[in-house]
């Protein structure tokens, strides 16, 4: 299931309007439906509050990476309190393993955004 699809199923398995599941994250109606129907992406803070609100955790939301919409080099950083909050990251620092895939894609995302801002003229 696709993150678009995973939005629309748990509103609706809570009994929740587009209405209502916007309200408690913050966000306008339209940003779900438009988010439900694929028109635009969720970005990491949309998913971040999505997971505090659902008590899903953070990877549950982004198991396909390629729904994310990146916003400047701050993803990273997101992430990694996302999920030290949600307990995914214990004390020790250290990633389990089913979740550094995740961690990795995002680096990679973030390296190619330097990467490419590199490259634009001054």
């Amino acid at each position: 299931m696709n993150f678009k699809e995973k939005l629309k199923s748990y509103r609706e398995k809570n009994k929740l309007t587009q209405k209502q599941l916007a309200d408690k994250l913050g966000i306008s109606r339209s940003a779900i439906a438009e988010t439900e129907r694929g028109a635009i992406k969720g970005t990491l803070e949309f998913i971040n509050k999505l997971s505090k609100v659902s008590n899903l955790s953070i990877t549950y939301w982004i198991e396909d990476i390629s729904d994310i919409t990146y916003k400047s080099y701050q993803t990273l950083y997101i992430l990694i309190n996302a999920m030290i909050e949600n307990g995914l990251i214990k004390d020790d620092g250290k990633i389990p393993d089913k979740y550094k895939d995740i961690v990795i894609s995002v680096l990679e995302q973030e390296i190619k955004l330097k990467i490419n801002g590199l490259k634009e003229p001054s």
